[in-house]
C-alpha cells in the first residue's frame, strides 16, 4: 500500500481524470518504491503529513501518534494554587466593600433599637425619635477630616450657675450631656458650632450615671452616630471635643484609650468609665469622645484633678448612655431609681466645752471643743418616702443603712446602691435623742433626691 500526499491527490486535476499519464507514472513509482532505500521509507512514514491516501480504496488514513506523557511540577502546582487564592480574595474583598457600603447607608428602622424612642405628645400623635447608631463606617486616616466631621455634633451649654458641653444625638434637637452640668439649673442656653444660640428644655436626668438630656426646637441638625463602646480597645486612638472653660467652643484634643471599665467615684457615685489621656478641662463635661470612625463612644464627664496629675480623663461609655437616654426621652426619668424626698446640707457641729457648753472656758473660749462634719435635713417633700418614714426637718443623719455618714455625697452614693421599693434603716439625731427610722424608698421621677 502506497501513501500519497493529500495535496497531490486532486480529483479535479485533468491529468488524473484522463488516467493515461497517471497510470504510467504509477507503474514507474511502484518500481522505484520497491527499490527505495530505508531512509526514503522512513522519510515517507515520519516526515509526511498526518493524513495520507490509501491507494487500495482511495480513502484518507489518519496517522496514529504516540501520546507524550505530561508531568505537573511542584512549582506549577503552587503557582496554580496561589492564583486561585488571589482570585478568591479579590472576589471576597469586592463583595465585602459592596455590601459594607450598602449597610453603611442604612438607618435603623426597627423598634427594638434602644435609639428609636416613641415619645407621647399628649393628645397629639406619638412622635418617633430616631438616633443614629453604629454601622460599618469608614475609618478616617486624616485627623483633620475626622475633627471637622465631629465638631459639628458638639455644642456649648450655659446655665445660670456654670457651663459645659453636650452632643447632638438626633436631627430634631435632642442633646445628651452630664447631669452635673444641668443639676440645680432652671435655664439652659445651647450654642451651636456656627455660633447661633438656642433655648433648651431639660427632658430629664439621672444622677447615678451622670446623664441628662436637653431638647432644643430645631430641625435638620447634624447628629452624631453612637458607636459600641464594648468594641473599644486599650491603645485605640480617640479625640475629645468640647467647650473647655465655657469659652473655647469646638476644641479638639487627641489621645488614646488608656483603660476600660475603670471604677471611679465622682460626687459620691461609683461609675465604670472609659479612661483616656486626651486633654480634658473644666467645661468639657458633657462633650464627646469619638473613635477614628467618627462615632460617639463616650460622654466626657471627669478629669482627675491634682498638681502632679495629667492625662487622666474619663468618659461614660456609650453603651451605658444608650439605655439611659432612651428612658429619659420616652418618660423623663429612669425607671427603678430610688427616691428619698429630702433636701440635705453639710454642716459642722462643735462638741465638748465646759460642762458640755461649747461657749464656756477661759474668756469665753473653749480649746477642748471638737468639731465634726454632719448632714442635716433642710426640707422634707410632702408624700415622699422620707416623710412616710418619719424624717423631720433639722434631723441630723448619723447612719444610712448601717453605715456612718458625714457628707451628702456619702448618703447619695449609698442611696444609689438601692432600687425603688427597697427598705433601708436611717439613724438620726433629733435633739438629744437617737432615732432609727425604717424607710421604703420611692421611685425618682424628677431630678430630686
Amino acid at each position: 500500500m502506497t501513501y500519497f500526499d493529500e495535496n497531490e491527490y486532486n480529483p479535479n486535476n485533468s491529468t488524473f481524470e484522463s488516467g493515461t499519464e497517471f497510470g504510467q507514472e504509477s507503474e514507474a513509482n511502484e518500481t522505484e518504491s520497491e527499490n527505495a532505500s530505508v531512509q526514503e521509507a522512513t522519510w515517507h512514514m515520519e516526515d509526511a503529513p498526518d493524513r495520507r491516501l490509501n491507494t487500495d480504496n482511495g480513502q484518507p488514513v489518519q496517522r496514529q501518534h504516540k501520546k507524550e506523557k505530561r508531568y505537573v511540577t511542584v512549582g506549577g502546582l503552587v503557582a496554580c494554587l496561589l492564583a486561585v487564592f488571589i482570585l478568591a480574595g479579590c472576589i471576597g474583598v469586592g463583595l465585602g466593600v459592596y455590601f459594607s457600603g450598602q449597610r453603611g447607608n442604612e438607618q435603623v428602622q426597627n423598634s427594638d433599637s434602644p435609639f428609636i424612642s416613641n415619645v407621647a405628645n399628649g393628645s397629639e400623635q406619638d412622635k418617633t425619635v430616631v438616633v443614629n447608631v453604629s454601622s460599618d463606617s469608614t475609618v478616617y486616616s486624616d485627623m483633620s477630616e475626622l475633627a471637622t466631621n465631629c465638631v459639628k455634633y458638639v455644642v456649648g451649654i450655659k446655665t445660670e450657675s456654670g457651663s459645659g458641653s453636650g452632643v447632638i444625638i438626633s436631627s430634631d434637637g435632642y442633646i445628651v450631656t452630664n447631669n452635673h452640668v444641668v443639676d440645680g439649673a432652671a435655664t439652659f442656653a445651647v450654642y451651636l458650632q456656627d455660633g447661633s444660640q438656642l433655648a433648651a428644655e431639660l427632658i430629664g436626668s439621672d444622677a447615678r450615671t451622670d446623664i441628662a438630656v436637653l431638647k432644643v426646637e430645631a430641625q435638620n441638625l447634624p447628629a452624631a452616630t453612637l458607636g459600641n463602646s464594648s468594641d473599644i480597645s486599650v491603645g485605640e486612638t480617640v479625640i475629645a471635643v468640647g467647650n473647655p472653660l465655657g469659652e473655647l467652643l469646638s476644641s479638639v484634643t487627641d489621645g488614646i484609650i488608656s483603660g476600660v471599665n475603670r471604677e471611679v467615684t465622682i460626687d459620691g457615685l461609683k461609675m465604670n468609665l472609659i479612661q483616656t489621656n486626651a486633654a480634658i478641662n473644666p467645661g468639657n463635661s458633657g462633650g464627646g469622645l469619638f473613635n477614628m470612625k467618627g462615632e460617639l463612644i463616650g460622654i466626657v464627664n471627669a478629669k482627675s484633678m491634682g498638681i502632679e496629675v495629667e492625662g487622666l480623663g474619663f468618659a461614660i461609655p456609650a453603651d451605658i448612655a444608650k439605655t439611659i437616654v432612651k428612658e429619659i426621652i420616652e418618660q423623663g426619668y429612669v425607671s427603678g431609681r430610688p427616691y428619698l424626698g429630702v433636701s440635705l446640707q453639710n454642716i459642722t457641729i462643735g462638741y465638748g466645752g465646759q460642762n458640755g457648753n461649747p461657749f464656756g472656758g477661759f474668756f469665753g473660749f473653749n480649746f477642748g471643743t471638737q468639731y465634726q462634719q454632719r448632714v442635716q435635713v433642710m426640707s422634707v417633700e410632702a408624700g415622699s418616702a422620707a416623710q412616710k418614714g418619719g424624717v423631720h426637718v433639722n434631723d441630723i443623719i448619723l447612719k444610712f443603712a448601717g453605715t456612718d455618714v458625714t457628707t451628702t455625697d456619702e448618703i447619695y452614693s449609698l442611696l444609689n446602691e438601692y432600687n425603688a421599693g427597697d427598705e433601708v434603716t436611717i439613724t438620726v439625731q433629733r435633739g438629744n435623742e437617737t432615732v432609727e427610722l425604717k424607710i421604703v424608698l420611692g421611685e425618682r421621677t424628677s431630678s430630686g433626691k
